[in-house]
């Protein structure tokens, strides 16, 4: 199955969810921050450890993730391990 890994704002979560449920009902293994963390897991390393596995990376671009230091680092990341970007924009 292949796995995708959804970079984004908060702000823009419920749109997110949605895009998730959308490309899990069509057979993709999606994870997103919310999706895939558990109580007391460290955060910065599972995001990492879901980056590094996942076969795509969709960077849903809004006026709000162009901001997010985090959606920043989870693209430089992505860049470096030579992932599928899937640049979605939003808004």
């Amino acid at each position: 199955m292949t796995k995708v890994f959804i970079s984004y704002s908060r702000k823009d979560l419920d749109f997110v969810e949605k895009l998730a449920s959308d490309l899990q009902d069509v057979g993709f293994n999606v994870w997103y921050d919310l999706s895939g963390l558990e109580g007391g897991s460290r955060w910065s390393q599972e995001i990492e450890k879901a980056i590094r596995t996942s076969d795509h990376v969709i960077m849903v671009i809004s006026p709000d993730s162009i901001k997010s230091k985090w959606v920043e680092e989870e693209f430089l990341l992505a860049g470096e391990l030579k992932k599928n970007i899937v640049p979605l924009y939003y808004k």
